[in-house]
């Protein structure tokens, strides 16, 4: 998406003009983040560690995101 924001190929929000901040935000979640899978293990592991982490409300927030991260990325399929 950021791609083509910054080829200004008729995309409604290109007359926006977006920063290049503004953009960046769509190239940080163009792909996997290995470091954020590593900091979100270490939390989870952490919080079984002190007994913190309530397995069912974990799975329920991880629910919650799913659906978001699904548009977001068919969003993303739908321009490529």
């Amino acid at each position: 998406m950021g791609r083509l924001l910054r080829a200004d190929r008729g995309c409604p929000a290109a007359p926006l003009r977006l920063p290049g901040r503004g953009l960046a935000f769509f190239g940080f979640f163009a792909e996997p983040s290995p470091e954020l899978d590593r900091r979100a293990t270490a939390a989870v592991r952490a919080a079984l560690d002190v007994g913190g982490l309530e397995e069912k409300l974990a799975h329920t927030y991880g629910g919650l995101l799913q659906p978001y991260e699904a548009v977001f990325r068919d969003t993303l399929a739908a321009l490529s």
